[in-house]
């Protein structure tokens, strides 16, 4: 699940692989603003078919938190 979601991540955010880790955040990724969050959102629902509510996509702000959230819906 954790190299599906540093895939997506590099893809939305357009970094490379090496930018991607388990401390990423809109810290420490300069694209990561609130359009990508919203793509990024969109496309962890869609790969993994899911629906966050809106107070975790409020909570999603590290990749550990994506982590999380995405664990409370699988």
């Amino acid at each position: 699940m954790k190299e599906k979601l540093f895939n997506i991540l590099r893809r939305v955010a357009k970094v490379s692989i090496e930018e991607v880790n388990e401390e990423s955040s809109p810290d420490t990724i300069d694209s990561w603003d609130s359009l990508t969050h919203i793509n990024l959102i969109l496309a962890i629902e869609e790969e993994f078919e899911v629906n966050f509510s809106h107070d975790q996509i409020a909570r999603m702000q590290s990749f550990k938190s994506i982590v999380e959230c995405l664990n409370e819906n699988l």
